[in-house]
Parts: C-alpha cells; sequence; structure tokens
C-alpha cells in the first residue's frame, strides 16, 4: 500500500482543525461547566457543613436547656418535698396542739365539776355532822355543841407550841386591836368571850396593851372558832376534818379517772 504524502498532509491538517474545534467549542466550554459545577458543588458543600454545625450548635443549646429543665425540676421537687415536710410538721404540730388544748379543757372541766362537787358535799357533810354531833351532845351529854366548840377552843389555845407562842406574840406585836378578830359561826356569850380572851392573856402579854379586839359571827365558818390576826391564824372548825374527808374523795375520784382512761 503506497502512502500518499498529501493526502496524509491533508488529513492531518484536517485532524488538527478537527482538534481546535473541538477546544475551541466543546472542551473549553465543558472544562468551564465542570468547573463551575465543581465550584457549585463546593459552595453546597461549605453550605452544608455550615448548616451541620449549625444543626450541632442548636442540638447542644437544645441539650443545655434539657439539663438546666432536669436540674430545676430536680430542684423544684427538692422544694416541694420541703414545704410538704414544714406543712406535715406544721399539721402535726397543730394537731398536738389541739389535743393539749382539748385535753387542757376537759381537765379543767373535769377538776372545776370536782371542785363544785366537793364543795357542795362539804357543805352538806358539815351541816350534817354538826346536826348529828349537837342531837348527841344533846341526848347523851346534855350539853350543847357551841359550849364544847368552845371549850375545845380553850383547850387548844392554852396548848400553843413555843413556836406558835413566838408567832402569836410577833403577829400581836405589829397589830392593833380592830385586826384582832375572833370569828364564829354562833353568838359567844360574854362569859365566854371573856374565857377566850383570858386563855390568850396567858399565851403572851401583848394582848394587855393591845386592848379586847372583836369577836363577830360569820355564817360561812364552817361550825367552829378562828382566831385571826394578820400573819396569824389558830382555828377549831370542822373544816379541817371535812377537808381530811375531802382530800380521800379527791384522791378516790382521780384514781376512778385514771382507772377509765387506762
Amino acid at each position: 500500500m503506497l502512502i500518499d504524502p498529501l493526502t496524509t498532509f491533508a488529513q492531518i491538517i484536517n485532524f488538527l482543525i478537527l482538534v481546535a474545534l473541538l477546544k475551541r467549542f466543546l472542551y473549553v466550554p465543558i472544562t468551564r461547566v465542570m468547573k463551575q459545577r465543581e465550584h457549585r458543588i463546593a459552595m453546597q458543600l461549605q453550605e452544608a457543613a455550615a448548616k451541620e454545625e449549625m444543626a450541632q450548635q442548636e442540638a447542644e443549646r437544645y441539650r443545655q436547656m434539657q439539663r438546666d429543665l432536669e436540674a430545676q425540676q430536680a430542684q423544684f421537687l427538692a422544694q416541694a418535698q420541703l414545704d410538704a415536710d414544714e406543712h406535715r410538721q406544721m399539721l402535726l404540730q397543730n394537731a398536738r396542739e389541739d389535743v393539749d388544748s382539748i385535753h387542757a379543757t376537759w381537765t379543767a372541766a373535769v377538776e372545776c365539776e370536782k371542785q363544785v362537787f366537793l364543795g357542795a358535799l362539804r357543805q352538806r357533810a358539815g351541816q350534817q355532822v354538826a346536826t348529828t354531833v349537837r342531837g348527841v351532845l344533846r341526848d347523851l351529854a346534855n350539853t350543847n355543841l357551841e359550849l364544847q366548840i368552845v371549850e375545845a377552843f380553850i383547850v387548844h389555845l392554852s396548848h400553843l407550841t413555843v413556836q406558835e407562842q413566838e408567832t402569836l406574840e410577833a403577829a400581836l406585836s405589829t397589830s392593833n386591836a380592830q385586826e384582832l378578830v375572833i370569828q364564829s359561826t354562833f353568838p359567844i356569850s360574854a362569859v365566854d368571850q371573856a374565857r377566850v380572851l383570858e386563855a390568850l392573856y396567858v399565851q403572851t402579854t401583848t394582848l394587855v396593851g393591845l386592848g379586847m379586839g372583836q369577836f363577830v359571827i360569820v355564817p360561812d365558818l364552817m361550825c367552829g372558832i378562828e382566831l385571826k390576826i394578820p400573819g396569824y391564824k389558830l382555828a377549831w372548825n370542822l373544816a379541817h376534818y371535812l377537808e381530811r374527808l375531802e382530800e380521800n374523795l379527791a384522791r378516790v375520784l382521780d384514781s376512778t379517772a385514771l382507772a377509765e382512761d387506762g
């Protein structure tokens, strides 16, 4: 096969022209388009990275908010528990105070009723004892109760201890005639008044300068005689015996109340 130089040269020229045309109208546009596309893809990747970073920052912000909310919730729960405990303690304290108040009121009411009962019993017992003793003395000893009370008081006055005499002396030394009072539930005859004062003269010499004193009738006095001076009191009446009876009854009532409470 023979090679025609002219044909070969023409083909080379055609090839070069084809290459130039391809470069001018195909390679350069394609290369430009590829660079533009590459640049667009790079911009998109950069934008995606920025969005991812923003998303991560947002996610971290939400996680921080969640941690803050959990911490706040725990604080609220702790405070609510503390408030509930304080409220429960306050309710318990109020309940205890109410119970104590009710118990104190009930105890005061019971004590008041007991005192009223014992007072009435004491008054009625005193009247009954006085009536009974008066009848016994009249029927068996041919005497009266008031006379025996005066006799018993004089005996009591004549047998004062040394300490009682000193207390009586001291009280009389700072008193006047109006402050020396001898009370009784019945009238005392002049003779018996003189006997009482004579018994006083024996116990102390201060009474000589003091005067006669006062004899008064006190209906509320429990069947007896009382000598009263500021700072001193000497009595003989049924109150002492009735007080012992009242104390015994009070102990019985208290023991009964405790047994019922138990």
